[in-house]
């Protein structure tokens, strides 16, 4: 069990930032980021301050479901500073254990701080309360709520994969563990054993994930981008789920030579474009040849930038980048690269344990809206392919519309197109016959990773 560590000034800092996602102001990564003054805080209270807000956000419609059961004024009735300021303080006292004394003090004297004075009272019986009949508040929730599901989320989950796939996916998602963090080595620059013994110099501590050749966990009480090996360009941050979409095509990127190339349409931040530039990199130094050539395109200057900076960083000199929208017509690269890269924009249902806040916005409404942008975008993309070239579509959503359903509408339209297998390329947890058939769905609860969808198609030569 916790004390109150953190104070005031921790809590009111994070009270903003989950307000600002409560009203639609920001997303959760972007009202973290924004908060001023976070980098004097202490290592303790700036991972406090991360675990409260990520945790409540993701969290929501539990501790909603809670106040609906405890509180006199449902939630919606609530001012949204006072909303936001119960549901923190009901996500402290079920989920961190802080202390009940400590963490019931500390949200009334918020109150007073934020000028409701006159709900000082309300608070403190709220939130009191809530302390008091925790197991039978928490017996009464429905399965959902337990879980931290939407009720239109849970029900979309059922439908697609059925309850108990539905219950370990939102167990995984939901879970108040930290989430690992993976990364992945830059396999041309650094072998494996120079690079774990350089992370271990500087305390950080990585082990291989098994499920996707040159990622690993690590642990860190440092921040991973202030450790010199991440400084020097030897590790890029990604998780093994997104890494595994280069996995897909690894075998063709291990044969490139000089003249092939590969281009990302939706690329930002560049994970995908610089796992398959330093593959080519790494087959060109042990060829002796030259390597082919990544282009890494998306649809703003600021997006781009951030690639460069990173192939920079890495020093992957055969990474480029353009700003480009992957939904328009680009007759001038019809038929120019021997494999494209498409990872579409979509719903982001398998990494909600990342981003909580993406289930507040799901509707059937944004699920057909992205359907029709992804079938453009591959549709765009597919004339970027060369006769006999390869297209990978991936996605971060568990929908099945997303994934094999907008592939299906794509097949459907363009019969020079087909599925082709990449089980021999992926590590045996994902041998499966899905992949045998060109396809790979990764479920939070059944699969150690994010949620993610790939689809391998080949294109006639």
């Amino acid at each position: 069990m916790m004390d109150g560590r953190g104070g005031a000034g921790v809590r009111n800092r994070a009270l903003d930032a989950v307000l600002a996602v409560f009203r639609g102001d920001a997303f959760s990564t972007e009202a973290l980021d924004a908060l001023p003054g976070t980098d004097a805080l202490s290592d303790t209270d700036r991972r406090f301050l991360r675990r409260l807000v990520k945790g409540t956000l993701s969290r929501r419609y539990t501790l909603e479901a809670v106040l609906e059961r405890i509180s006199s004024t449902p939630p919606e009735k609530m001012k949204p500073v006072v909303r936001a300021l119960l549901c923190l303080g009901v996500y402290e006292l079920y989920y961190l254990r802080t202390a009940s004394f400590a963490a019931v003090h500390q949200y009334v004297e918020l109150a007073g701080r934020r000028n409701l004075h006159p709900l000082k009272g309300f608070v403190n019986a709220v939130l009191r309360r809530a302390d008091r009949e925790r197991e039978t508040v928490l017996s009464a929730l429905s399965v959902s709520e337990s879980l931290g599901y939407s009720a239109f989320l849970y029900g979309r989950m059922c439908a697609w994969y059925g309850a108990d796939a539905a219950a370990a996916a939102g167990k995984a998602l939901f879970s108040e563990e930290q989430k690992p963090v993976s990364v992945l080595r830059m396999q041309s620059r650094i072998p494996e054993d120079a690079f774990l013994e350089r992370l271990r110099a500087e305390g950080a501590e990585a082990v291989p994930t098994g499920l996707c050749a040159g990622t690993y966990r690590v642990a860190s009480e440092k921040p991973l981008s202030s450790l010199d090996t991440f400084r020097d360009g030897y590790f890029y941050i990604q998780d093994v789920s997104s890494a595994l979409a280069g996995e897909a095509v690894k075998d063709l990127l291990l044969a490139a030579g000089d003249g092939y190339r590969v281009l990302d349409v939706c690329a930002s931040p560049g994970g995908k474009s610089i796992h398959a530039a330093d593959l080519m990199l790494l087959a060109a130094r042990d060829r002796g040849t030259s390597p082919g050539a990544v282009t890494s395109c998306d649809v703003s200057e600021a997006k781009t930038r951030r690639i460069l900076e990173n192939a920079e960083r890495l020093r992957l000199t055969n990474l480029s980048a353009a700003v480009r929208d992957a939904s328009v017509d680009a007759p001038e690269e019809a038929g120019k690269y021997d494999r494209v890269l498409a990872d579409v924009p979509c719903s982001g249902i398998g990494i909600i344990g990342r981003k909580p806040d993406i289930q507040y916005h799901l509707s059937q409404e944004s699920f057909d809206a992205l359907q029709a942008l992804q079938l453009r975008i591959l549709t765009v993309s597919a004339g970027c392919v060369r006769p006999g070239g390869t297209l990978v579509y991936s996605t971060c959503t568990l929908n099945p519309g997303e994934n094999r359903g907008t592939v299906g509408a794509f097949l459907s339209a363009h019969p020079d197109f087909r599925p082709e297998g990449f089980s021999w390329n992926l590590a045996e947890p994902f041998r499966r016959p899905e992949a045998d058939e060109g396809y790979l769905t990764l479920l939070p609860g059944r699969d150690p990773c994010q949620g993610f969808f790939i689809a391998r198609l080949k294109r006639d030569g």
